[in-house]
């Protein structure tokens, strides 16, 4: 009987959920072949390097100040996952206007009434 009892922990233990993994990211900053990209969209063929690294450095500026706003956002709401109307509030408070095409739910409301 005693055996049976611990072969039903050994099984509890294995099936056992892991709750607290953390993520692993990987970020490597904006590339050349995306710079190139925005550059050709906007209407220049070619991008020289000079400009390659003040366009990389600002970016990446960017979305740091975009990133730690809505961090500080969701925190202040007492919740733990970053929603899109928090980067959108985030790009409001940190660039000083909004992402094209990201409206806070209260604006969209505004707009339509």
């Amino acid at each position: 009987m005693a055996r049976k009892i611990q072969a039903k922990k050994k099984e509890k233990e294995k099936t056992k959920a892991i709750r607290s993994r953390k993520a692993s990211v990987k970020f490597e900053g904006v590339t050349k072949p995306t710079l190139a990209k925005l550059a050709r969209r906007g209407g220049m063929e070619r991008v020289p390097q000079v400009a390659q690294d003040y366009l990389k450095d600002q970016s990446e500026y960017q979305m740091y100040m975009i990133i730690r706003s809505a961090i500080i956002v969701t925190l202040s709401n007492n919740r733990r996952k970053i929603t899109v109307d928090d980067v959108a509030l985030a790009s409001r408070l940190a660039l000083g206007r909004e992402l094209i095409g990201f409206r806070t739910r209260k604006q969209q409301r505004k707009k339509s009434s």
